[in-house]
């Protein structure tokens, strides 16, 4: 852990990343309670600071480090007051599509 605070210096996703062994391709993977987590880390917060600087409460960012359901405004306050932009963008799962034809744009 003490390497992921010292990562925190660097700044860009990628030096965070890199302190982890981890790509972007594994960052888009990992829920999002573990982003939140492995950020606050990397920027050597605890919890508390965190609420503070997002204006939440404690409670609020152990809820989403663990996955539980939350406020979308939460999230965007606590990935803000880290320096991020929360993107929400539909992705299809594997089985997303069904039967239904996919979209020429994903066609193959």
């Amino acid at each position: 852990m003490e390497d992921l605070a010292r990562a925190g210096e660097g700044n860009t996703l990628e030096e965070l990343l890199s302190h982890a062994s981890a790509t972007r391709r594994d960052w888009v993977r990992w829920p999002l309670g573990r982003q939140a987590w492995f950020l606050r880390v990397s920027l050597d917060l605890t919890q508390a600071e965190l609420a503070r600087r997002a204006g939440v409460v404690q409670s609020h960012v152990a809820k989403v480090e663990q996955g539980r359901d939350v406020r979308f405004s939460t999230l965007r306050k606590l990935f803000g007051a880290m320096g991020f932009e929360l993107l929400v963008l539909p992705h299809p799962s594997g089985e997303a599509f069904g039967d239904l034809p996919r979209p020429r744009l994903l066609a193959k």
